[in-house]
């Protein structure tokens, strides 16, 4: 049974990953496998017949798995032509990989 506390984070970290992977998919074939890869750590909060801690720690592996390689999701980036957009979308994307990997975290 999961704690109220965990529940939420949980919780709290599926609806993050689910924003992110709305942005990132929403910039077409630049951002499809990225895009995929978010839903499936969406999916795999959403498991509610698991334990919370197991799902937050699976979860941020598959987070920190997006970062391997030579190509990883620090090289997505969101253009737009108009200068102020595009700072302002990429700065989104940053406040929600941040707060996403907060969620995770196993430190809290």
């Amino acid at each position: 049974m999961m704690s109220d506390a965990l529940k939420s984070r949980v919780e709290n970290a599926r609806r993050l990953a689910a924003a992110l992977a709305t942005l990132v998919g929403g910039e077409g074939r630049e951002g499809a496998v990225w895009y995929r890869r978010l839903r499936d750590i969406e999916t795999v909060l959403g498991d509610i017949g698991r334990p919370a801690r197991d799902l937050l720690r699976d979860a941020a592996e598959m987070l920190d798995s997006l970062y391997e390689g030579p190509r990883n999701f620090s090289d997505f980036h969101i253009y737009r032509d108009d200068p102020a957009a595009r700072f302002d979308a990429n700065e989104e994307l940053s406040t929600l990989v941040s707060e996403l990997t907060a969620a995770l975290s196993t430190e809290r």
